[in-house]
């Protein structure tokens, strides 16, 4: 019940698991945002990702100080997005219908993020990266939530890294796609590239306040990512 069936394709298993943890609950989330106006998906989607993320933060601080294991804390995930969604909105916000530049930026990203997973996602190099794979897989090994470290051989690395939500994000995912680290960690980079490439896009929208300069904006990103 804590582990997404081994069966299924990693990519599938660790996308139903990113939704679940993040997306799900950051979209419950962003429904009670009246405030900010009707939004398009392209601009929807990094706000709900934003939310969820913010969300766990504090779910997965709780669970780091009360020792929760990682299944207790996907069961906590789960009935704080439960809460969120039986919380009535007063005045839910309103989803507009996007705009042709906004299908296309959402299209080429889509493509871009299948594109980079097909060619094997992200290849790790440097000592940096390796370091953070190391510690979320020694993190997604462990039964209970704490703090952890990895050393390396002849190798300095900052002392600066301490405990991150973000490293017990990830192996979260890990545990809950049944999922090895170091797949949830090159799976997850071309979602975050399609949420990265929304964000753009909606910050020059509101700061140029104009669709054409923000596509254009989006655009230049975009050939910069690729």
């Amino acid at each position: 019940a804590h582990g997404i069936a081994p069966a299924l394709p990693p990519f599938l298993a660790l996308l139903l698991a990113f939704g679940a943890l993040w997306m799900v609950p950051g979209w419950l989330l962003l429904r009670h945002l009246s405030g900010i106006g009707p939004v398009g998906l392209l601009e929807a989607l990094p706000l709900a990702f934003a939310l969820g993320l913010s969300v766990f933060v504090a779910e997965a601080t709780l669970a780091f100080l009360l020792g929760l294991s990682y299944p207790r804390l996907c069961d906590l995930s789960a009935l704080v997005s439960l809460g969120i969604a039986l919380w009535p909105a007063t005045a839910p916000i309103r989803l507009r219908r996007m705009t042709g530049g906004e299908r296309l930026i959402l299209l080429v990203a889509v493509g871009c993020a299948v594109l980079a997973y097909d060619m094997g996602g992200y290849q790790p190099a440097g000592n940096d990266t390796w370091y953070h794979i190391a510690k979320l897989r020694r993190m997604a090994g462990m039964e209970r939530i704490s703090e952890t470290d990895v050393w390396f051989r002849d190798i300095a690395i900052s002392p600066s890294y301490g405990y991150n939500a973000w490293h017990l994000g990830m192996a979260t995912l890990a545990r809950l796609a049944s999922a090895d680290a170091f797949t949830a960690w090159c799976c997850a980079l071309p979602l975050l590239v399609v949420l990265q490439l929304g964000a753009y896009y909606a910050f020059a929208k509101a700061l140029f306040e104009d669709g054409p300069m923000a596509f254009c904006a989006a655009f230049l990103f975009l050939v910069f990512l690729v």
